[in-house]
């Protein structure tokens, strides 16, 4: 637009200087000399010739010539600035149109459930250790005194009753007893000889004792086991099963303590000292 109206600008101020041009060649004529001119009042003057020269006629001057008439030039109309040319409105490029794919679902495969970890049931803190259960002994018969001897054979048959029945009953009692008591013994030193020390808890310093419950029939076979108070420390807990799985067949019950089952909580130690 600016270089447009650059444009318009520059041919108005020429069509104006060619006005300006014309008009002052129509008004401007060429000035005759003075001789030429007409006289005011119809008076001619004539010159004679200088030094006594013979006079001649005085020539006629020339009529002046008559001025033609100029044509008047065609006046060049301005030329009226238009109207400001309107924008033509561009239209937008619309782009074509990209046709977009629908996007495909991809089925989602049904996950694999995940391994459920094994629920790690922890032992259960049992109380103090019961005493190991030996059979009762039915108590010994009163021993019964003796009449008075009547004659010296009477006296040392009694004397002789009272004594083996005494004797007999003392050491049914104590038989029993020590039965049981030896049995310990011998459960527990076979036990320590297939117990384990961990390597693992020995290089960190661990210790602790595990109370171990099972029970075995006549013939030392193991019917069931079972942690009953924690070491506290898990390699510990676990090599107490490991020892008792190793150990079996256990000693086999003895038969003085005329049991055909035993239930035993016994305390198993792990001392680095």
């Amino acid at each position: 637009m600016e270089i447009r109206i650059r444009h318009w600008n520059t041919a108005i101020a020429g069509a104006v200087l060619l006005h300006v041009a014309t008009v002052a060649a129509v008004l401007w004529t060429p000035t005759q000399p003075g001789a030429q001119l007409p006289g005011v009042g119809g008076i001619e003057i004539s010159l004679g010739p200088a030094g006594g020269a013979p006079g001649t006629d005085a020539q006629d001057s020339p009529e002046p010539q008559e001025a033609k008439p100029v044509e008047p030039v065609e006046t060049v109309e301005a030329v009226t600035p238009g109207a400001p040319v309107e924008a033509v409105p561009v239209e937008p490029v619309i782009p074509d149109a990209v046709a977009i794919e629908p996007v495909k679902t991809v089925e989602e495969r049904p996950r694999e459930p995940l391994p459920v970890p094994p629920k790690v049931v922890r032992p259960k803190v049992a109380p103090p250790p019961k005493p190991v259960e030996v059979a009762a002994v039915d108590p010994a018969p009163p021993v019964r005194t003796p009449p008075p001897a009547v004659a010296g054979a009477q006296g040392k048959s009694g004397t002789k009753d009272a004594k083996e029945t005494g004797s007999g009953d003392n050491s049914q009692g104590g038989g029993v007893a020590g039965a049981a008591a030896d049995y310990m013994s011998v459960l527990q030193a076979w036990l320590e000889k297939h117990k384990e020390y961990p390597r693992s808890a020995r290089l960190r310093r661990i210790e602790g004792a595990v109370m171990l419950y099972f029970s075995i029939d006549r013939d030392g076979r193991l019917l069931a086991y079972r942690i009953e108070r924690s070491s506290g420390h898990r390699m510990l807990d676990k090599e107490t099963i490991a020892m008792i799985n190793r150990a079996q067949p256990l000693p086999p019950i003895p038969a003085d303590m005329s049991r055909d089952r035993l239930e035993v909580v016994v305390p198993v130690q792990f001392s680095l000292h």
